[in-house]
């Protein structure tokens, strides 16, 4: 089986469209057309159903798909494998994180200084949502995940690297500002907005809420932490957030004079906290490269946290 036109059969199915899928691999749609047909004149059977719009796969298709992944997976793998014959640690990671730039920056320097230890690994950083990790792993799409929930799963190893406690972010004027701390009951009847940049903030925001015997009520969610920051020191909600973003809204005062007016307050119950652990399925095959990522990455945070307490 022709190895190329099986690479090209896995772009169809996954754009569904030969144009698309066509621009992607830099040729021709006639090319491709041929290309495709060759490999079902081969096989002796269609691999899609086809409308208009769009190229289906077809049970046919959905069975070649999964033998296809698995091929070239293991393609990836014997490449990986021989290269860490070698002394010197090179190959490729794929790393996928449900943490977002800058929150909390301790991600992407610890891949920042990796990738300066061992310049011969090509690094490929995706961020990809906590719930997707498990599958991203499964289907070898990454090696190793960054997340910001615990990963359970008998065939998955978890490693949890460090916690941090989330807060509540309001008003300067809130009633509830008066106090040092707050319980998350004392929340029950705010409208809450969740900055989906990180995107376990509103799971999280539902999980505390239910933990203190109440509905929450979502007001807002989605990537505009600049709308949220501001309507929220206007008196229109509270955010669950860490307290870092917070310094770093303070920070960013002078571009947003709104940020003044806002206030930290942290909440006395234990479980609103944020995890950072990394996963791997245990049963694929380790390279080099990603064995020393998982030394690596908590070592480097253990030390990074040592250092802000002197």
């Amino acid at each position: 089986m022709n190895l190329l036109y099986l690479s090209y059969f896995l772009e169809i199915a996954k754009k569904e469209h030969l144009t698309r899928a066509a621009e992607e691999l830099h040729i021709t749609q006639p090319a491709l057309s041929r290309a495709l047909a060759s490999l079902e004149q081969e096989l002796g059977v269609k691999l899609f159903e086809r409308d208009r719009k769009r190229l289906r796969l077809n049970e046919n298709g959905e069975i070649l798909r999964v033998s296809a992944e698995r091929i070239f997976a293991e393609l990836e793998e014997l490449d990986q494998r021989l290269s860490d014959t070698k002394d010197l640690v090179g190959g490729k990671l794929s790393i996928g994180s449900s943490f977002p730039d800058r929150d909390p920056d301790i991600i992407k320097q610890g891949v920042l200084e990796f990738m300066q230890a061992y310049p011969d690994v090509a690094i490929e950083y995706l961020q990809i949502p906590p719930l997707q990790l498990i599958r991203a792993l499964d289907e070898r799409r990454i090696d190793v995940a960054i997340s910001s929930m615990p990963i359970e799963s008998d065939d998955i190893s978890w490693n949890e690297v460090f916690q941090e406690k989330l807060g509540v972010l309001m008003a300067a004027d809130h009633p509830l500002a008066k106090e040092k701390e707050l319980h998350v009951a004392q929340l029950r009847n705010e409208r809450f907005f969740c900055n989906n940049a990180n995107t376990d903030t509103r799971d999280l925001t539902v999980e505390f809420c239910h933990r203190a015997g109440f509905e929450p009520e979502i007001f807002f969610e989605g990537v505009f932490p600049q709308l949220i920051g501001k309507v929220v020191s206007e008196g229109g909600g509270v955010s669950f957030l860490v307290k870092n973003r917070y310094d770093e809204d303070q920070a960013a005062s002078v571009s947003f004079p709104w940020a003044r007016n806002l206030v930290f307050r942290p909440v006395v119950e234990e479980y609103c906290r944020r995890c950072c652990g990394i996963a791997y399925v245990k049963q694929y095959y380790h390279s080099k490269a990603m064995r020393l990522f998982c030394e690596f990455f908590p070592a480097f945070v253990a030390a990074a946290h040592e250092a802000e307490k002197r």
